[in-house]
């Protein structure tokens, strides 16, 4: 059995309802109408012995996608699972309420041409630095975000956030690769220099940033803090 990330026809994909797969509820139109790339989960699928393509996880996604009247959707596909490991995943998904991790995905598209997750892997490598899902100090988590940093803002800004945050680090000590520091500094970036964003940083201590960012009243969105923190210097 093995994986990775592929761009899938959504014309070829299939639900299999006789075996394991529960009905279509009317989510799928909601999340259509309501659909923001950026919240977007990645679907698992199977690829049986026969080549066909079957939903595992992410059914309603992958009807608000043909409801979008979409051509094609990057997917999870494992290879190799019989239909009682189809059911087996789809039950232990669903029990556990767990999708697949933005770095599960991560590590299983980052060397597949083509794909978001190897864009990141670029910025990662043109920054210097390791992703990682634990503390250790000075490597970027939360992928989820840099991922969506990447889609709106493009390589070279993901690349520009990486390295204010990897010079940050003899300040920050590691706390400013999680995530709400992280979407805070690249909304500064969009409006301040490298240094002044820097500033910023070593100006405010962490509880104060952590108060300003989920607390500030006046602030209708947290990463709006630090960028009137940085037009303010």
């Amino acid at each position: 059995m093995n994986r990775r990330l592929e761009i899938l026809n959504l014309a070829e994909i299939q639900i299999d309802r006789e075996n394991y797969q529960r009905s279509l509820g009317k989510s799928y139109k909601r999340i259509a109408a309501n659909f923001d790339e950026l919240l977007f989960h990645t679907p698992v699928v199977s690829r049986r012995a026969d080549g066909t393509l079957w939903v595992v996880d992410g059914q309603h996604r992958i009807y608000a996608e043909k409801e979008r009247l979409s051509e094609t959707v990057e997917c999870l596909v494992y290879t190799g699972l019989t239909i009682d490991e189809e059911k087996r995943m789809f039950s232990q998904q669903n029990l556990n309420k767990r999708s697949i991790t933005p770095y599960e995905a991560y590590q299983a598209g980052k060397d597949l041409t083509g794909t978001q997750h190897n864009l990141l892997k670029q910025a990662f490598e043109a920054a210097g630095v390791i992703p990682s899902t634990d503390k250790k100090e000075g490597a970027p988590r939360c992928i989820g975000d840099y991922l969506d940093i990447l889609r709106v803002y493009g390589l070279p800004h993901t690349v520009r956030l990486l390295k204010v945050m990897k010079r940050s680090q003899n300040k920050a000590k590691g706390d400013f690769y999680i995530s709400m520091y992280t979407l805070a500094i690249s909304k500064a970036l969009r409006n301040g220099t490298d240094n002044q964003v820097l500033a910023a940083i070593n100006e405010y201590p962490l509880q104060t940033w952590h108060t300003l960012c989920y607390t500030d009243p006046a602030a209708k969105e947290r990463n709006l803090v630090l960028k009137e923190i940085t037009l303010r210097r």
